[in-house]
């Protein structure tokens, strides 16, 4: 697992059920705020099919070493945060496509889609062709940071599992477990400063990855507030760094879906949503090497009137 997840009995002893009674279903969804573990509980779920042992997962046996490394042949895995927007639905058609293959090594062959309510639309549909019918030897797990982010048809063919919301001292502990050498002043420090421990790692690991984090809270918060001259002074920082111009980008689109999915009274999930579709269209537009100073214009203007 990509980290020691805290208070995740209740997932395991679900997810566990659900496969001894052989009715794990054929489309399962994973829900949770970034960091908070929904990765790590997907290859959970991974390892409880594919397991070779009789503890499942035993995580010694073969198949289990091979789901850790990342190199099991009927293991897939997408993340469609990451997809080149101008490709993103022929790649998903060619990701979609090996499900009808036979697995190399286990009963089922995973396929693993992280990230799966950031796919515009016309994506979501091509996915629900393959969960309406899927093969028998498919079992397709996806990540989100709720059901009501995907379209009704795709909800309607997903059983979900939601990541625990872990309490100021369950989020220290797991600070402390997963960072023992650095400062107690520092594991508090993240703590307060962070909502999983996912973020906390990942803000520990990377300050410039923690200043966009922050950014792109900051962004959402002057869209909201309509101050385009604002957003356009922040984003300006990032004028020379199109890896982090993007990475922006990207967690601010995550931060408007959450904030839509939370469904807030004082901002209306339309807007949230809204905010997302422009910020994803200029991510698009970031990778295909458009200028970012071009691109930050277009977004102050389109977020400012959203």
């Amino acid at each position: 697992m990509a980290f020691e997840l805290i208070n995740f009995k209740t997932c395991y002893r679900t997810l566990t059920e659900l496969f001894d009674g052989g009715r794990f279903p054929h489309a399962l969804l994973i829900e949770g705020r970034f960091g908070s573990g929904r990765r790590s509980l997907a290859f959970y779920a991974t390892s409880l099919l594919l397991c070779r042992g009789e503890d499942k997962p035993c995580g010694e046996c073969l198949s289990c070493r091979k789901i850790v490394s990342k190199n099991h042949p009927d293991v897939k895995f997408l993340d469609c945060a990451t997809m080149d927007g101008k490709n993103q639905l022929e790649s998903l058609r060619q990701f979609i496509k090996s499900a009808f293959i036979i697995p190399n090594e286990s009963e089922f062959c995973v396929f693993i889609l992280a990230n799966a309510d950031t796919l515009p639309i016309p994506c979501q549909n091509v996915l629900l062709k393959i969960l309406e019918e899927p093969p028998k030897t498919a079992i397709f797990i996806l990540t989100a940071l709720s059901k009501g982010t995907l379209i009704e048809t795709v909800q309607s063919r997903v059983s979900a599992v939601k990541t625990p919301t872990l309490s100021n001292e369950q989020l220290l502990e797991g600070i402390k477990i997963n960072l023992p050498d650095a400062s107690a002043e520092h594991q508090l420090m993240l703590s307060e400063s962070c909502e999983t421990v996912g973020e906390a790692l990942q803000i520990d690991g990377d300050s410039a990855v923690a200043k966009c984090i922050k950014d792109a809270n900051e962004l959402i918060s002057l869209a909201v507030a309509g101050k385009k001259f604002e957003i356009l002074v922040l984003l300006s920082k990032y004028n020379k760094e199109q890896k982090l111009f993007l990475k922006l980008l990207s967690l601010a689109r995550t931060r408007a879906i959450e904030l839509s999915a939370q469904g807030d009274q004082k901002i209306p999930p339309l807007r949230c949503k809204r905010f997302a579709d422009i910020i994803n269209s200029s991510y698009d537009s970031g990778v295909q090497n458009v200028s970012i100073p071009l691109i930050s214009a277009v977004i102050a203007g389109e977020l400012s009137k959203a």
